[in-house]
């Protein structure tokens, strides 16, 4: 984010929504950008990726976005490695869609 979004962000408490286009982690790659909403809470932000269900906060804006990449990984990782006759509902639709997002290099 530009300082004057930032700025614009943290004065008027609005979300934000972006993308990411690389989750920052050597041996993964997206296959598309993931849409990610940040939004200020407190004197935090949390970066939410809506679709498949997982947030996180950081005490600034990368600081969350930064987090809600390794939450990505280690969720992904989780998934992509547990049958779907082993997981509900919820965590199946979770992992599928991590697995449109994500993948291992």
């Amino acid at each position: 984010c530009s300082s004057d979004l930032l700025s614009a962000f943290t004065t008027t408490c609005q979300s934000v929504f972006t993308g990411i286009s690389s989750l920052g982690i050597s041996g993964y790659q997206l296959q598309k950008p993931i849409p990610v909403t940040i939004r200020p809470d407190g004197n935090e932000f949390i970066a939410t990726f809506f679709d498949a269900n997982i947030s996180t906060g950081g005490t600034t804006h990368e600081e969350a976005v930064a987090s809600l990449q390794n939450l990505i990984a280690d969720f992904y990782d989780d998934l992509a490695a547990t049958p779907a006759e082993e997981l509900g509902p919820s965590l199946r639709r979770q992992k599928n869609i991590l697995l449109e997002f994500v993948c291992r290099t």
